[in-house]
């Protein structure tokens, strides 16, 4: 296990409940079974407890379910994931962990389900201290929630690098993630971050949603991490990593995703320049952009279409309160640290010290990295069900700050 680089700015309180995951190296040039050894040995203890983690979330969704039964069908039915590389990836980490392979495939395809989490874009002023106009940058705010207490120990960064020709040492992306995971839920590479929250909504058919969720159980249609997984990683973003070719803008990057056959979600990307929210459901998205502050939690915010109705799963009344709670906090605090700062600019203007310029400037309205980090870890952005927040910086590539709750967090009151 490598220990955590210099450019993955983690910052930890003396007093937990917070630490920092383990970072590991993924070396894609190695075969898909090889790639994941180190990982699946050091949580083999905790993978092997999936079983119970199994249990609780069938119990959640059909709470009269006799287990017996459901692991046998599930042993004989989920054997595979829909890529053959992620397939042969998770057939390694089980033979390694001494985990059976139907947990793994439940593990993968069933984790974005129920999550409540926080995401979206800011423009920020890097701790740097530079005041120049083109230090600003839009960076990329993650919190992840979610009620399975013993996955917060699971929680690792991954560091991907392709060692042939020599290039072992250019990390071609990092995703914060579960050990046993191959999908990504949060990841960074230059030119680009993403995340992904649970969307307990959708204006699809229902039949037509459980039939793809199905199918992507039995592994005939790829996970919805699994797609954002391939968009993370691509040909062309190592081709940018290694200068020989175009970076991407961020209209290219989102390119076919809102008309894939998916889960329905939200899923945020980010380029530096500008941040999208998709408002994802089966085949169709709703989207919205900015340069400046964007931000998504687990409810719609975008009305929809007149013609069309609104489904929302059974039981999410709670989440979608929690949700709402949530996204107002975040958003008052940019509206009102954008307010103070334009009666700053104002009074300066006033004063005849040339300060104010009559309009707000990308670098008027970035926000201090340092006040940013202080949002992510007030309640409720973070909360008792908080398993990490993170600060991605899709220009450079880089984490530039994460922590993970060990226990019930203990939250910064600004």
């Amino acid at each position: 296990m490598d220990s955590t680089p210099p450019d993955v700015m983690a910052e930890i309180p003396e007093k937990k409940p917070y630490d920092s995951p383990p970072t590991y190296r993924i070396d894609l040039s190695l075969p898909p079974y090889e790639r994941y050894a180190k990982v699946a040995a050091d949580f083999g203890l905790q993978m092997r407890d999936l079983t119970s983690l199994f249990d609780e979330v069938i119990q959640c969704v059909v709470p009269w379910a006799p287990m017996r039964p459901i692991h046998a069908i599930s042993r004989a039915m989920l054997r595979r994931v829909y890529t053959q590389e992620e397939n042969e990836e998770l057939r390694g980490i089980a033979d390694v962990a001494g985990i059976d392979m139907y947990l793994l495939v439940a593990f993968n395809v069933l984790l974005d389900s129920f999550m409540g989490c926080t995401s979206g874009g800011v423009r920020v002023r890097p701790r740097d201290g530079s005041k120049k106009l083109a230090s600003t940058r839009m960076m990329h705010f993650r919190t992840l929630d979610w009620g399975m207490d013993r996955l917060r120990d699971m929680i690792v960064i991954l560091e991907f690098v392709r060692s042939s020709g020599g290039a072992s040492n250019i990390v071609l992306g990092r995703s914060v993630t579960y050990a046993g995971f191959v999908g990504v839920l949060t990841g960074v590479r230059r030119g680009l971050s993403l995340s992904l929250n649970f969307r307990p909504t959708h204006s699809c058919s229902t039949i037509r949603l459980f039939t793809h969720q199905l199918l992507v159980l039995l592994g005939f249609r790829p996970s919805i991490a699994s797609l954002l997984r391939a968009s993370l990683f691509s040909e062309h973003s190592e081709a940018v990593l290694r200068k020989q070719g175009p970076p991407l803008d961020l209209a290219s990057a989102v390119g076919s995703f809102p008309s894939k056959k998916s889960t329905v979600c939200y899923v945020i990307f980010n380029d530096g320049h500008g941040a999208v929210v998709i408002e994802k459901d089966h085949t169709t998205a709703q989207i919205r952009t900015s340069s400046d502050f964007i931000a998504a939690t687990n409810h719609d915010t975008i009305a929809a279409d007149a013609t069309s109705s609104t489904n929302t799963h059974v039981g999410m009344s709670a989440l979608l309160e929690e949700s709402a709670e949530r996204l107002d906090y975040i958003t008052k605090r940019w509206t009102t640290y954008q307010k103070r700062n334009a009666a700053r600019q104002k009074l300066a203007a006033n004063a005849g010290t040339g300060a104010g310029t009559g309009t707000s400037t990308s670098l008027e309205k970035a926000v201090p990295e340092s006040i940013i980090v202080k949002w992510m870890g007030a309640y409720p952005i973070t909360n008792e069900c908080t398993h990490f927040a993170c600060l991605l910086d899709p220009e450079t590539g880089t984490i530039r700050w994460l922590k993970r709750s060990r226990l019930e967090m203990v939250c910064i009151d600004d």
